[in-house]
């Protein structure tokens, strides 16, 4: 569903009882269509209270079915809600949240209205489509909750002879529209949801939400924390229409000022609509409560007004945010927005924050990431490339491949390290070279060609999704993969291997140390041996480049001093070897300059 950008505040003193003295009709007449209709009386203070109106002055046509728009309005009216408290960036349609309306029919404003007070609308409504009675028992529940006037409750559930009918989606609301008695069955106890609803059935429901409600009424907003799910909700909103943001929090996390800050902030940050500030910090008193990783976001938006510090200097981190404060500091965060558009896309250079930040979402959640960068650093094509396939690539999540390198015309501005990263890319289609066969390695890279180089990744990723590497086990084909691949571009090696024999730690580790000591590019050491406890499980001819990888830290004996020779050798391990022997040649290379 398409959004405007907008933030609303819900108050929880909005009309939701049955006395809506400003809504009220005066002097209304009796519907006369009524009198032998179940549910007379409530139809009747429904319309003196000028909740509902009917097709004329004297007809409410009770047995008439309504379509999804009438529904909506219904609802609307009923409840009271409406766009007071909300403000837009610019002008809404109903269109801009439902593909089939007609922005300039009757019912555009309700379509508008319930979109953005909450209502669970699908995208796709068909305006003349007739609502059946789970679809607006559904959608009446689900407005006076998503209203946040009152609480979600488990329900006791309430068994009827037809409940294999109603739609999946719906079970749990029509469940609380029983408790609530919202709702009631007929005498044979069925439901009849798939049958259209009339007027007369739908008025009734509404009376029927409206007497709970005023039996039950709702906490002071003031007092109402937020949940994770409003906090998500509110910061969606505020990022706008045009953010694609997947914000992934724990739906039962608590909200505090120092979570829900710091979330607001780091997203507008990475989202490209709120520049990285370098600030003069403010003491803080209670900073000590904070975490250190939090206290840049929170600087930022003390800098920025969209929070103050209290009357003796604290932030108050710990403390659980109400709705009604965190909508305030949304509400200042959009106002400094509106006031400092960024610029677009197009012209803005990736930041090494921004880098960072993009890298570690195409890892995903689960990839427990420490990328180390100067956050000063210019990011290039190159090494914005480099890092992105060498995270994927020690992570796990993208193969080491063996690849035949591609002509790259201005590959001499290229340091010799990136190349195999810079070429894995272009193989797998995440970058391309330019008309002119040039990569371009030292232009600085835009957040827009980033996005896309990521988005390609992501794509492949999802197409090609690696197994699990702490649990795999090393193949011969990976294990020589994996060697070749530390050895480098520049190696021609010709490593023989039954595809089909079982890698251990012996054999990797030994195939690893000999082949790159026999390519020249790791020396060749006298070492004062080390003991280990299970020596004897290695074959004799293996011991040496054991002893080496030990010395050099490529690999470690276990807490009982053994080296575990015949055990099977995970993916994941394999991979720690690698980096560990890569950096080990770095080392030597320096040296030898």
């Amino acid at each position: 569903m398409k959004k405007p950008f907008k933030i609303i505040t819900l108050s929880t003193a909005a009309a939701l009882l049955l006395s809506f003295a400003g809504q009220e009709m005066a002097s209304a007449a009796s519907f006369k269509d009524i009198n032998n209709v179940q549910g007379k009386e409530k139809i009747i203070a429904l319309q003196q209270s000028g909740l509902i109106k009917g097709i004329s002055a004297y007809l409410f046509a009770p047995h008439n079915t309504i379509s999804e728009v009438e529904g909506v309005q219904m609802i609307v009216n009923a409840l009271g809600l409406n766009l007071d408290l909300v403000r837009f960036v610019k002008e809404p349609k109903a269109s801009d949240y439902f593909a089939n309306a007609n922005d300039s029919s009757w019912y555009s404003k309700a379509l508008i209205i319930a979109a953005v007070n909450g209502l669970d609308l699908p995208a796709d409504l068909k305006p003349n489509h007739k609502m059946t009675r789970e679809e607006f028992t559904h959608q009446l529940i689900h407005a006076i909750e998503a209203s946040g006037k009152l609480p979600m409750v488990k329900p006791v559930v309430v068994e009827f002879k037809d409940q294999n009918q109603v739609k999946l989606n719906y079970s749990a609301s029509i469940q609380r529209a029983l408790n609530y008695g919202v709702v009631k069955l007929d005498a044979h106890g069925k439901l009849n949801p798939k049958k259209e609803i009339t007027r007369a059935e739908a008025a009734v429901e509404i009376s029927n939400a409206l007497a709970y409600l005023k039996a039950h009424p709702a906490p002071p907003a003031n007092s109402e924390t937020l949940t994770a799910e409003q906090a998500v909700q509110l910061i969606k909103e505020a990022a706008g229409p045009d953010a694609d943001l997947q914000i992934k929090i724990d739906p039962n996390a608590s909200v505090t000022r120092e979570s829900f800050t710091y979330l607001l902030v780091h997203t507008l940050q990475t989202g490209g609509q709120l520049p990285m500030l370098n600030l003069k910090p403010v003491e803080i008193k209670d900073e000590a409560q904070m975490d250190i990783l939090n206290s840049g976001a929170i600087q930022t938006a003390i800098a920025l007004g969209f929070v103050e510090l209290d009357q003796v200097g604290n932030f108050n981190p710990k403390a659980n945010i109400t709705r009604t404060d965190a909508t305030g500091i949304v509400n200042k965060a959009v106002e400094y927005l509106k006031a400092h558009p960024a610029p677009g896309d197009e012209s803005t250079t990736l930041t090494a924050e921004q880098a960072v930040q993009l890298i570690k979402e195409a890892a995903g959640p689960d990839a427990d990431l420490q990328i180390k960068i100067d956050p000063n650093a210019s990011v290039t094509r190159e090494s914005f490339t480099y890092l992105l396939v060498h995270t994927l690539q020690t992570s796990g999540q993208l193969p080491m491949l063996n690849l035949k390198p591609v002509e790259i015309k201005d590959e001499a501005q290229m340091e010799i390290l990136n190349s195999g990263a810079i070429q894995t890319a272009i193989a797998l289609g995440f970058v391309e070279l330019d008309q002119a066969g040039n990569f371009n390695p030292k232009a600085n890279v835009t957040r827009t060609d980033a996005t896309r180089i990521v988005n390609k990744a992501v794509e492949y990723l999802k197409a090609h999704p690696a197994p699990g590497a702490e649990s795999t086990t090393l193949t011969a084909e990976q294990a020589v993969q994996l060697i070749k691949e530390a050895a480098g571009p520049d190696a021609d090696l010709q490593i023989k291997i039954d595809p089909n024999a079982s890698v251990t730690r012996e054999s990797f580790t030994y195939l690893l140390v000999h082949t790159l000591q026999t390519s020249g590019q790791l020396p060749m050491l006298n070492l004062m041996p080390v003991e280990i406890k299970d020596n004897d499980k290695i074959d004799i001819q293996n011991e040496g480049a054991i002893q080496t990888a030990i010395a050099l830290k490529i690999v470690e004996l276990d807490s009982d001093g053994k080296f575990n020779p015949k055990d099977g050798i995970t993916h994941a391990d394999a991979k720690a070897m690698v980096n560990h022997v890569l950096e080990v040649l770095k080392r030597y290379s320096n040296q030898q300059k």
